[in-house]
């Protein structure tokens, strides 16, 4: 994406610059997000008109709102693509677990491939909940500029640590 942005901008150096700071932070967000998780968001202050579209119609109220991967496809319907690509993250990971576990004495490949899905089941119940923790979002800020006073405007984005457990146990 960011090397298609750069083509057509006057300045792609800008583009790479943001790509490179910005991709991996999206990434640790994208993945519980594309995983169904939702999360909740607010943004406080007078700091809130000033926010990049889509963020200001997505946490433009300043109430608690749920921000989900439905209301996100509202604003921008290629979303859903976030879908197919943490689906294909955990069927790489389901292969991957497949082939790096050992066969042992079992009979019958269900049984194995049971095992596997177990074994990645409680990896992804633990680590989703943790990637969502560690990916919470809490922004405070106060400016004062030539009379224009803009004091306690923050932005706050929280998942829900209960779900994405639920939710890793079943995508592994």
């Amino acid at each position: 994406a960011a090397a298609y942005a750069a083509i057509g901008d006057d300045r792609p150096e800008r583009i790479a610059g943001a790509a490179l700071l910005g991709a991996p932070n999206g990434v640790w967000l994208g993945i519980p997000l594309g995983l169904l998780v939702p999360w909740d968001g607010r943004a406080t202050g007078e700091l809130i008109r000033f926010l990049p579209d889509p963020l200001d119609d997505l946490l433009g109220a300043g109430s608690e709102r749920p921000v989900t991967l439905s209301r996100l496809a509202e604003l921008d319907g290629r979303v859903w693509l976030l879908v197919v690509a943490a689906g294909l993250t955990m069927l790489l990971a389901g292969v991957l677990t497949g082939a790096r576990t050992p066969v042992g004495d079992e009979p019958g490949a269900l049984r194995f491939a049971g095992r596997c899905a177990l074994r990645l089941g409680l990896a992804t119940a633990l680590a989703l909940p943790l990637l969502a923790w560690l990916t919470d979002v809490s922004v405070t800020a106060s400016l004062s500029v030539l009379g224009f006073d803009a004091f306690g405007g923050g932005i706050e984005l929280h998942g829900h640590l209960g779900l994405a457990l639920l939710l890793g146990a079943v995508w592994g």
